[in-house]
């Protein structure tokens, strides 16, 4: 028996209606198991497909694949779904529960416009030295790019660690995806996040990049998940005003600027980041998935 899939790719982030990090997203009924699902997601190659199903009046349920491993929880595939299912009529604009392996996350859905998503509260976790860093990166001088700054594992809903790079050298790094992948692996981080600061006239507040190799991805050109985790450091660490709305762009040396608007939301006697942006349809791809192998055939 094959199982005919509809695949929405759809960009997320995207910035004047370019750029934006691509993701795929499915609706399925049941019918899929992991193994189908992990199958999908590394046919389609992208850094994250999402699985959407059980969609309710006001919630929804989403597992979310690399094209090597199931993950908990993917900022820009919340977007690419919050987009697909209101662009296709499945929900109308409104506030929704989606429900995660890392939780569960309010999402608010406009049409033709944003897609908000609402993090859990920031864990701050371990912190590590620059020359530590450094060996992450070629030909960075033994930490000397990264500023004074703590270089620290924040969790919004993913475990990322944040980078703080002195202004200029951003565009200049090049990932040791080898060593980079160990690190990640044996320190259990989804990413490494790295960003610098604009002056007060530049309309980002910072610029980033984002590195998960041990994911079967490389650089990723907007990254939610990790976005969440910045806006809560640098309340912390740069006196961001709780209540100051800022956009980050990433994704410029990849040739694909993505933009990602952030703030945070006071809940209870805690902050939680809010991460959103626009997103857009690129095509719908058809496939044929064998149900006893798992196995994508044209």
């Amino acid at each position: 028996m094959v199982i005919p899939i509809s695949a929405h790719i759809i960009n997320a982030f995207v910035h004047q209606g370019k750029g934006g990090n691509p993701a795929a997203v499915i609706e399925h009924n049941g019918l899929l198991t992991q193994a189908h699902m992990q199958a999908i997601a590394l046919y389609l190659g992208l850094s994250e497909t999402a699985f959407v199903c059980d969609i309710k009046a006001k919630q929804y349920r989403v597992r979310f694949f690399t094209p090597t491993q199931e993950v908990d929880f993917c900022g820009h595939a919340t977007l690419a779904v919050g987009h697909y299912l209101v662009s296709s009529g499945r929900v109308s604009s409104g506030n929704y529960t989606q429900l995660t392996k890392a939780g569960n996350f309010a999402v608010s859905i406009v049409k033709n416009a944003e897609v908000m998503m609402k993090q859990r509260s920031a864990k701050f976790a371990q912190t590590y030295t620059a020359d530590t860093i450094a060996t992450l990166f070629e030909n960075t001088g033994e930490g000397s790019f990264v500023t004074s700054g703590v270089i620290q594992v924040v969790d919004t809903g993913l475990p990322d660690l944040l980078v703080p790079i002195k202004s200029g050298m951003l565009s200049h790094l090049k990932a040791n995806e080898v060593a980079m992948a160990v690190f990640c692996d044996t320190h259990s981080l989804a990413s490494i996040h790295v960003f610098e600061l604009n002056t007060h006239d530049s309309p980002y507040y910072a610029n980033t990049r984002n590195f998960s190799p041990h994911w079967g991805i490389p650089e990723e050109c907007a990254t939610g998940s990790a976005s969440g985790a910045l806006i809560a450091y640098l309340n912390r660490y740069e006196q961001l005003l709780a209540h100051q709305h800022v956009v980050f762009l990433q994704g410029l040396e990849m040739g694909r600027p993505s933009l990602i608007k952030a703030h945070l939301s006071k809940t209870n006697d805690s902050l939680c980041p809010v991460i959103g942006g626009t997103a857009q349809h690129i095509t719908t791809t058809l496939l044929n998935v064998e149900q006893q192998s798992a196995k994508v055939v044209e």
